[in-house]
């Protein structure tokens, strides 16, 4: 996992993006590279764990899983971090997407209103013929 964070951050750093990404992307990168090395800590002191014996050291032997407890709810808190990050910026990005879209949708109907020439086009409907015969 963090060799693919590693690269993936490596694949952002040579595309362009602007403020907002850049520090998205770089808060999202710390996230998941802290909770990706958590993980695999988590993993050897799980399976560590069960050489200790708990009689010996009952002391040593509570603080180690309270660290392995901690630990295990600092990787949920950085996951619900990333969740809660990504929808944010999720909403920032749709909203700037929707202000240029807006805009582009301006600048088409400006461009459509004009008719070569330069000559603005009249959306009015030409007026009804008048009905050549009249009733007496």
């Amino acid at each position: 996992m963090m060799w693919f964070h590693y690269s993936s951050r490596k694949a952002d750093a040579e595309t362009d993006h602007d403020e907002l990404e850049m520090r998205h992307l770089a808060t999202r990168y710390r996230r998941r590279m802290q909770a990706s090395g958590i993980l695999v800590l988590l993993g050897g002191m799980i399976s560590g764990g069960q050489f200790l014996d708990g009689q010996a050291m009952p002391g040593f032997f509570g603080l180690y899983w309270l660290f392995v407890l901690f630990m295990t709810f600092w990787v949920i808190l950085l996951a619900l971090g990333d969740a809660a990050s990504t929808l944010s910026y999720s909403k920032v990005a749709q909203n700037k997407l929707k202000q240029q879209r807006q805009e582009i949708e301006k600048e088409f109907e400006r461009l459509k209103a004009q008719q070569g020439n330069g000559h603005p086009r009249t959306n009015k409907k030409p007026p009804p013929a008048e009905n050549s015969s009249t009733e007496e």
